[in-house]
């Protein structure tokens, strides 16, 4: 009985575990083909409709990897592989623990599915999770790492990978090609050229091999090896990867402007060709860039219609800009070269070194380009105003219509001998002058007199309405007044085109034509001196003949003195922060003494502007606002490179100066918001205004009788306004307030 009741348990135990078994081979069975196989697939349509949206940038070394930056290069593509991701975590949670190879399987499916949705840190611990694959979690691995900017941390993963004595040499292909990839991260093409030729002559893959000699064509650009890289395009042309393949053309292309003699009339045919008439622009590109040197129009040409196409890429579009811009700037057409150094920096990231190079070029070149639109327009102004009534309307009758967009720089660039000829252009223009200068009096000094600065703002805050102008009011100008304004206009562009462009000789050009005799004795001796300046670069004798005048002329000038004087040696900038720092000590006095006696021997025109600004700053502390301005106005004179700088500060402060003194003493706190953007939407009750402060920032203020006033107005303005309490905040005194649009710095506030 016992043994029979034993053979029963047995028996029992034995189906069970036989069920166990089958339902587990089952069980195993939905996961791999319900679930994994249906994941993968959506995974491959992901990938493919990424691909798909995907244009490689020819203009850098393209990867070695096809697809390595897809998850990079695209918006996050959460949708293609969320459903990829949840059918993998599935399998892991139905599958054995102790079924290893399906369980590998479905984490590297997590892991990819993570990767190209762009989450590379959850990626990575999906791969690690794999415990047999060892060859392919170490190559995903190696691509997370590169694509977070981990390349020794790829390296290790490649080089664990490649170490697996185990796996044989086809099997390491694919990590092979990863460390290529690395290679080509570190910058280190030696190494770079010497695996690609390995790979190449042990594949046979033909795509993968048109691919890599590309990459390696690319790489010897890099390293100036020309002849190297003719062999490399060549061979990516003679591959047999079929014909209308983006490498064709582009290997086509830079192999043809490689080569000497090209062939012409690759442009024509490649243009005529079906298989390319999504890449003309491009075309045109290295069709312009071909001939630039022997035939410069025709170049333009090239690069305006290849501007004009809507099917040109965002690098490709740069670079033709940047072509534009350097051809117009070579060729001294500055208001071109400023119209397209503009576009040109809407495409280059602002963190760049190449952005903030140009962007200084760009303020210096708007400058100047600014100067010669206000001179073109002065110029109409008054041939229209030498008119009679009659020869003026029958002149404007005959004038052929311009665009109604006043500010083209086309239009201005044209060929036309007069640029604004007609009643509209010629009303905008009084309309822009007044606005500027007001109604101005024929006094001497007019421009730089304090008084009609300040008149000329209220004027421009006025906002007088001259939309409706007619040609009577163009009679009240008075053309001594535009002669004036043309004859210093002229001045302060010669003056630019030395200090900012380096064009010495049209600087010479245009100071020549300045009257002398309409410029104060203080603007005479800056025009020889510049003159001196310029011609020093060109003409030796016109040099000499230059200084000779200003020593005889003016021998006391400080222009003067800078030749005939030995100037002290002393590093300004580390004196002056020194002066700088003892403001609030009782030292004060004796840090103007010390600045005044620098100053007596300082010849240097840049030393002396810094040592100049120091002083105001001392202006400012010791007699206030209205002197400090006053200064600041006779400081414009001696430094006329500098005007625009110190006109900058004379405006916001005169801003703040007339409201406080309009409103006597209820003004005592300012409270303010900074900005490292366009200023909102100002809420009108309050008074709250926008005000410039600096290139990265603005300021929004308002006024306040008291200090707890201030801080409530503000306080309530920010619950408000809730995303505003991010920024930089501050309830400070007027005067505080004064010094920081002064001095423009906002570094000893509490916020």
């Amino acid at each position: 009985m016992f043994f029979q009741r034993k053979k029963y348990i047995l028996l029992t135990l034995f189906i069970s575990l036989s069920l166990y078994a089958q339902k587990s081979s089952i069980s195993s069975y939905k996961i791999d083909y319900n679930i994994l196989f249906n994941g993968e697939a959506l995974l491959g349509e992901g990938i493919a409709s990424l691909k798909q949206n995907y244009l490689e940038n020819h203009w850098e070394i393209l990867p070695a990897i096809e697809g390595f930056d897809f998850s990079i290069t695209n918006s996050s593509p959460t949708e293609f592989f969320k459903i990829p991701e949840e059918k993998a975590i599935k399998a892991i949670q139905k599958s054995n623990k102790k079924n290893v190879a399906l369980r590998d399987r479905a984490y590297l499916l997590l892991g990819k599915s993570r990767f190209y949705d762009q989450r590379y840190v959850s990626a990575l611990q999906a791969f690690n999770n794999i415990e047999n694959l060892l060859l392919v979690r170490e190559y995903w691995k190696a691509l997370v790492y590169m694509t977070i900017d981990q390349n020794e941390l790829a390296f290790k993963s490649i080089e664990k990978g490649l170490n697996d004595k185990s796996a044989r040499q086809e099997e390491k292909k694919f990590l092979n090609l990863a460390l290529i990839q690395y290679y080509i991260n570190d910058k280190n093409y030696d190494k770079s050229v010497k695996s690609l030729i390995e790979f190449l002559t042990s594949s046979n893959d033909k795509k993968l091999k048109a691919r890599l000699n590309y990459v390696l064509a690319q790489i010897y650009l890099e390293k100036k090896e020309f002849e190297k890289a003719k062999t490399a395009f060549k061979s990516v042309i003679n591959s047999g990867i079929n014909k209308s393949h983006s490498l064709i053309l582009w290997s086509k292309l830079i192999y043809n402007n490689l080569i000497n003699p090209p062939d012409y009339n690759l442009f024509k045919k490649l243009i005529r060709s079906e298989r390319y008439r999504q890449n003309i622009s491009l075309i045109n590109y290295f069709n312009a860039k071909l001939i630039l040197d022997s035939q410069p129009k025709q170049a333009k040409d090239l690069f305006s219609n290849a501007l004009d196409s809507e099917k040109i890429d965002f690098t490709l579009k740069s670079k033709i800009y940047d072509e534009l811009y350097n051809i117009y700037l070579s060729e001294k057409n500055y208001l071109l070269a400023s119209k397209y150094l503009d576009s040109l920096l809407v495409y280059i990231d602002p963190s760049t070194i190449k952005y903030f190079r140009l962007n200084k070029s760009r303020n210096k070149l708007n400058e100047v380009s600014k100067l010669e639109k206000e001179n073109q327009l002065l110029d109409s102004l008054i041939y229209v105003n030498s008119l009679s009534e009659n020869e003026r309307i029958k002149f404007l009758n005959k004038s052929a219509p311009i665009s109604e967009d006043y500010n083209n720089e086309v239009s201005v660039g044209s060929s036309n001998s007069f640029y604004f000829d007609n009643k509209k252009s010629v009303d905008l223009g009084i309309k822009n002058f007044k606005e500027k200068w007001g109604n101005i009096l024929l006094t001497d000094d007019w421009k730089m007199n304090p008084q009609i600065s300040l008149e000329r703002n209220v004027s421009y805050e006025k906002k007088t309405d001259y939309e409706s102008a007619d040609e009577s009011s163009f009679d009240e100008l008075s053309i001594d007044s535009l002669k004036l304004v043309i004859n210093y206009n002229k001045l302060k562009l010669g003056m630019s085109l030395k200090d900012y462009v380096f064009d010495y000789e049209k600087s010479h050009e245009v100071l020549s034509m300045v009257d002398n005799n309409l410029l104060e004795t203080n603007n005479q001796e800056t025009l020889l001196f510049y003159k001196i300046k310029a011609s020093e670069k060109f003409d030796k004798k016109l040099y000499d003949l230059y200084k000779k005048k200003l020593l005889q002329k003016f021998p006391e000038s400080i222009y003067s003195k800078s030749f005939t004087k030995e100037s002290v040696t002393l590093n300004i900038d580390s004196l002056v922060a020194k002066i700088r720092s003892k403001f609030n000590s009782q030292k004060f006095k004796n840090s103007i003494k010390q600045l005044d006696s620098v100053l007596e021997k300082t010849y240097n025109i840049e030393d002396r502007y810094s040592l100049y600004v120091l002083q105001s700053e001392f202006i400012a502390k010791e007699k206030g606002v209205e002197e400090y301005l006053i200064f600041l106005e006779n400081l414009k004179k001696d430094f006329k490179d500098k005007e625009e700088e110190i006109q900058e500060k004379i405006s916001v402060l005169n801003s703040v100066y007339k409201k406080n003194k309009n409103q006597g003493n209820k003004i005592k706190y300012v409270g303010l918001v900074v900005f490292e953007d366009d200023c909102p939407i100002n809420d009108k009750n309050q008074e709250f205004e926008c005000m410039f402060f600096n290139e990265q920032s603005n300021l929004l203020i308002f006024y306040g009788s008291d200090e707890d006033s201030t801080k409530k107005t503000l306080k309530k303005y920010l619950n408000n306004n809730v995303e505003l309490k991010n920024n930089k905040y501050f309830v400070i005194s007027t005067p505080q307030f004064v010094k920081v649009l002064g001095f423009k710095s906002l570094d000893n506030l509490n916020y």
